[in-house]
């Protein structure tokens, strides 16, 4: 067989493999996996972006109450957790509304590349799919930003002076 003649990094290409793949998903054999990839990594890195900057904003807005928190006795890493079910909270309606507000995006845009150039229907019709694997990608990129926002909160209220944040708030 000629795959036994060759070396094994040495690419073979099967010519109806490949028109059986053109058939069935003709954008399947392209680079649009790849930037389907590429795109879900950008999400992610954007999110935790927007997690940090979000826990780093919510501690400066809240440093008054959180110092009172700490001045009525409450351990750092309880008052950490109050801002940690913040970022959670924030994360699982982030989560649900984002899903639902794509599905309908990407189902609203369906309908207009559902034509043909001459304005007629395409046919077979065209339908929404999701490729699981990037969705648990996506979701696991949410969740590793919310637990890294949760250990980012714990940092900055534990870098809390009591004593300051008080004297400069009266």
């Amino acid at each position: 067989e000629l795959r036994e003649l060759l070396p094994y990094y040495a690419p073979i290409k099967d010519r109806e493999e490949r028109a059986e793949l053109a058939e069935t998903n003709p954008l399947g054999g392209g680079a649009w996996p790849g930037l389907a990839l590429l795109s879900a990594v950008a999400l992610g890195g954007i999110v935790v972006l927007g997690f940090g900057l979000y826990i780093v904003l919510a501690v400066q807005r809240a440093r008054v109450e959180l110092g009172v928190l700490r001045a009525l006795g409450l351990l750092r890493w309880r008052v950490g957790l109050v801002l940690a079910l913040e970022g959670v909270m924030v994360a699982v309606i982030g989560i649900g509304i984002g899903s639902v507000a794509g599905a309908w995006v990407a189902q609203w845009t369906l309908g207009y590349l559902d034509v043909t150039s001459g304005g007629r229907q395409v046919v077979p019709p065209m339908k929404l799919t999701l490729d699981s694997m990037l969705a648990i990608t996506t979701y696991a990129q949410v969740t590793l930003a919310a637990v890294l926002a949760t250990l980012l909160s714990l940092v900055l209220v534990g870098r809390l002076r009591l004593h300051e944040v008080l004297r400069l708030e009266e």
